[in-house]
Parts: structure tokens; sequence; C-alpha cells
């Protein structure tokens, strides 16, 4: 009997939903800017249905932005630890996948070091033990792209193990300040001095597209490095900053 193993990729998937979101996030935005913004003196409820819809948008594509980045390198080790473990190996295709583009050795380290505590690592470790596994040049964590990332997954971080705070806090103000000058404000809130950076101030438009744009910029580096062409270059979005 012949068997037929797949397997699903979804990096490039999450990064499509986090463009597609933010793109969204742009049109939902549109009713809170000017002055008078277009939705300013509408009802209470309709205000706040158009809140949660741009708020929904621009969580998503800070969520789908990390999530591409982390689905991105669990792919890479994992495809190159069935390529070592294959008897025989497979030919390669053509073009050639991200994994035959690796040099051999760097490929055997990967695929060795993987079980050895590579799979508990966190995700900007993986990336690094990549690259040093490889012998490619390291990131500066001093530069960009790499000193964003950091900020995005602590954004994303903030979302998913959300804790409710009083505002004035001393962390919340070094969070709002390593932030600060990164993207443009949620217009509605920007000028209110009620309001806190996080979550109604920070989360705009302006912020998705950060996300976006810098969870892209770091792969394209990562990949750059790796001397690799990855899967999502097929189908990257299009528009500014992708």
């Amino acid at each position: 009997m012949i068997t037929v193993k797949t397997r699903a990729y979804l990096s490039t998937y999450h990064l499509r939903t986090a463009d597609h979101l933010a793109k969204h996030s742009e049109n939902a935005e549109s009713i809170f800017r000017g002055d008078p913004a277009p939705i300013r003196g509408k009802p209470a409820q309709e205000i706040q249905n158009a809140l949660f819809e741009h708020r929904g948008y621009v969580t998503g594509a800070i969520l789908a932005s990390v999530a591409f980045l982390e689905a991105l390198i669990n792919e890479l080790f994992l495809d190159v630890i069935d390529y070592e473990t294959a008897e025989p190996k497979p030919a390669p295709p053509d073009p050639p996948t991200p994994v035959h583009q690796l040099a051999p050795a760097g490929r055997e380290s990967m695929a060795k070091m993987w079980p050895e505590g590579i799979e508990k690592l966190s995700m900007l470790r993986k990336f690094e033990t990549a690259l040093t596994l490889t012998g490619n040049q390291e990131f500066d964590r001093g530069a960009a792209p790499y000193q964003d990332a950091p900020l995005l997954i602590a954004l994303r971080n903030k979302l998913v193990h959300f804790q409710p705070q009083w505002s004035g806090r001393e962390a919340d103000r070094k969070f709002e300040q390593k932030l600060e000058g990164k993207f443009s404000l949620h217009p509605w809130f920007e000028s209110s001095p009620g309001n806190p950076f996080f979550p109604d101030k920070c989360l705009g438009h302006g912020c998705a597209e950060w996300a976006v744009s810098t969870s892209l910029r770091f792969a394209d580096e990562f990949c750059s490095r790796m001397g690799i062409a990855p899967n999502y270059h097929t189908f990257r979005p299009s528009g500014p900053n992708r």
C-alpha cells in the first residue's frame, strides 16, 4: 500500500492575514480622523461598534504578524530535520526549497541541535541559533531590523496575556517610551488625557502597519543572512513597506 503524506505550512497564511487586517484597519479608522471626525456626534452604540471593529483588525494584525515569524522559523527547522533523517535524500526540486539552499554542514547542525534544546528556546533565540549553526552573520541586537522585533513580541504578549492595570504605572510609561515615534496613534484617543497609551492610543492603524512591516523586515533580513529564498516570497503582500 502506498501512503501519501502532506504537510501544511502556515507562515505565509499568517503574513497575508496580518497584511489583510492591517489594510482593513486603515479603512475602519477613517471615520475617527478629522476635526470633526465623521463619527463624532453619532449614537454611543454606533461609536462603540466602530471601535470594536477597528480594534479587532488592529489586534488581529499584531497577533498574525508574530505568528508569521514563529511559524517561519519552526517550519525551517522541521523541514531541515525531515530532510536530514530521510533515506534516501529527496532530489532537489526546481526551484530548490529553502532546505536545499542551505549548505550541508549547516543543515546537519540544525537537525542535530533541535532536540538538544532549540525547540524550547524563545522565538528570537531560534532565529539567532539558526544563524549561528549555519555559520552566518548574526543579528545586531541594537540595530534595525532586530531591535523592533522584541517590542512587537512584547506588544503581542500584552494582548495575549492581558491583565487590567491602573494607568500611570512606571512599567507602562517605559513601554510607551520604547514605542514612541514608531507609528501614528489612534486619532480618536491621541489627544485625550484620560485614555491610556495601551491599549487605547497604541492600537491604531499605524500600529498594525508597524507590526506587519516589522515582522516582514526581520524575516527578510534573516533569510538574506541565511542565503535562502523563503516560501512567502511567492505570495508576498503588495504595497508600501512590503
